[in-house]
């Protein structure tokens, strides 16, 4: 029998450095083969610099997640609703 725990939960302030490492060994770990090192950076920069997280969090009426293994933050999710043409819908990435 596997021992491992995999457990979702509510990202809390204290981790969002580990996010931030975490996405970047992510993104560099599985995009090299289809964006440059440079493009990857800038998605970083983009999507998971200081103050962007905190900014869907707070304003933006984002969620996001946490995905442990065995207590390691290995991972996360992020999802809100959004309006298009007057359409409400989910959004997960």
């Amino acid at each position: 029998m596997n021992d491992s725990l995999i457990t979702i939960t509510k990202l809390l302030n204290a981790d969002l450095e580990e996010l931030r490492k975490v996405s970047r060994e992510i993104w560099f770990t599985h995009y090299p083969t289809i964006i440059s090192n440079e493009q990857i950076q800038y998605m970083l920069d983009k999507m998971y610099g200081t103050g962007v997280i905190e900014n869907e969090i707070y304003n933006q009426g984002i969620f996001y997640d946490k995905v442990l293994h065995n207590s390691e933050l290995v991972g996360y999710l992020s999802y809100g609703a959004e309006m298009m043409d007057n359409i409400s819908y989910l959004k997960l990435h």
